[in-house]
């Protein structure tokens, strides 16, 4: 084997290093707390702004007679509120699906540190809007604008790989995991119980579009996050891609470009994110109304239930991930993360009642339900990372990132119709084994990459 050339030996990380990949760290916590803070409210906001603005002639109105009518129009307040959430979901996510290649390729051709500069300036905007929130069609123009400047996490990661040798590659990957991870721990809680704190009364509407709301107080706790990550950035994070590796892509980096992407691996473990996400995005969607059905559960217990979630990803993605990868190899753990997350959909389809011995069926599960997703999701960006040339990493990643944007456009509709045409939670997780057992085919023909290949 030949050594690895002077310009990539692995070497200490510097110290501007360490402080770079915290920020990317912070980066990647507030694109996925902007996602999640909002799940355990939906059925509160869909309550809110109902009740305040009426069903006739509003926004809300016309997007609550929609989601009745793909639940069948059957008038269930509990599937209306699902869809509803699953329709909110799917428009921030097609935003991300378009804006992820788009900030890769353009951070690609102008560097890293503008772009994110821009984007975590638009994600404080966006929270500072919903704390202002007094009518919905705010609420929504806060959630389009996240969308857009969230799909940063694309230039977020192809920084981490810009500053990580081959062999370091997959830990740097496992730091981003592991803000993802923290991000799914922090961002329900934080909105399941700070929604207790409402600066505006439930159901009464403001006579003005831009007043306080009853989730002012979560979005205001976002706001402050999101202003000190962007401040930190234009402090102290320094330029990770030098002019000379930079490219300008003659193509739009997105899924459906990716039969033009020459390296097969990169095919590869894109289909297999995609087809991952698809299951896991679904899955997880449903997940909040298959624990309110067995088990009883309100928000605040769901909030519990992603808390011991998200401690087992920061195991997997900080501990796991970081220690044994170049042991083990990215691609051995990306196939037992599939391998995880079959077994784990099997024993939730299998969990049929709130006795003991289903609980404990059920929170084994989520044990590894949440090694799937750790293990998966850092391997693979570090699969593709790898794959990349340093000119192309950001292109390449925001390719991968819309991939998994895509799948959650429709992933999450998708369980949800299943679950209440099938009448329960069972179909949607067996439906979440098979599609899974897909990408696990892809991802045994995926070449482990020498990690002396790696670009710095």
């Amino acid at each position: 084997m030949r050594a690895p050339s002077p310009e990539i030996q692995p070497s200490p990380p510097k110290p501007a290093n360490r402080r770079a990949l915290g920020l990317i760290f912070l980066t990647v916590f507030m694109d996925i707390l902007g996602f999640s803070i909002i799940i355990p409210i939906y059925p509160k906001l869909l309550t809110h702004y109902l009740a305040a603005e009426g069903n006739e002639g509003t926004l809300v109105g016309a997007l609550v007679r929609f989601a009745d009518w793909l639940g069948g129009g059957v008038g269930n307040e509990f599937v209306t509120a699902a869809l509803f959430g699953g329709l909110l979901g799917s428009v921030y996510s097609l935003l991300q699906f378009v804006f992820a290649p788009m900030w890769g390729k353009l951070s690609d051709r102008c560097g890293r540190r503008p772009v994110l500069l821009i984007t975590l300036a638009g994600t404080a905007l966006a929270y500072l809007t919903w704390v202002f929130a007094g009518a919905f069609w705010v609420v929504v123009v806060a959630r389009v604008i996240l969308g857009v400047v969230t799909a940063n996490i694309s230039v977020a990661t192809a920084a981490a790989a810009d500053m990580t040798s081959g062999k370091e590659r997959a830990k740097g990957m496992a730091l981003v995991g592991v803000a993802f991870a923290l991000a799914f721990l922090v961002g329900p809680a934080m909105g399941g119980f700070s929604a207790q704190w409402e600066w505006a009364p439930i159901g009464v509407r403001s006579t003005h579009a831009l007043a306080l709301n009853p989730f002012s107080f979560s979005a205001l706790i976002a706001f402050v996050l999101a202003a000190a990550n962007w401040f930190f950035a234009w402090r102290y994070f320094k330029e990770t891609l030098p002019p000379e590796k930079r490219t300008v892509p003659v193509d739009r980096a997105s899924i459906f470009e990716l039969g033009r992407v020459s390296s097969p691996g990169i095919k590869r473990a894109t289909l297999t994110n995609f087809l991952f996400t698809v299951a896991f995005s679904g899955t997880e969607t449903v997940l909040v109304f298959a624990t309110a059905e067995l088990f009883g559960y309100q928000p605040h217990d769901n909030a519990w239930v992603f808390i011991f979630n998200g401690i087992f990803l920061i195991i997997a993605q900080g501990f796991i991930v970081r220690r044994f990868v170049n042991k083990v190899g990215e691609r051995n753990l990306v196939l037992l993360g599939l391998a995880s997350g079959v077994v784990a959909f099997l024993l939730i389809a299998a969990t049929q009642n709130d006795s003991v011995s289903a609980k404990f069926i059920f929170y084994t599960a989520m044990v590894f339900f949440a090694f799937s997703v750790g293990l998966i999701q850092s391997s693979l960006s570090a699969l593709v990372s790898l794959y990349s040339n340093s000119g192309e990493q950001g292109r390449n990643l925001g390719v991968f990132r819309s991939a998994g944007a895509f799948a959650r456009v429709f992933g999450p509709l998708l369980a949800a119709l299943i679950y209440f045409k099938c009448g329960g939670h069972t179909w949607v997780y067996i439906a979440g084994a098979i599609v899974t057992m897909i990408p696990l085919a892809f991802a045994v023909t995926l070449p482990q990459p020498r990690h002396d290949e790696g670009a710095a």
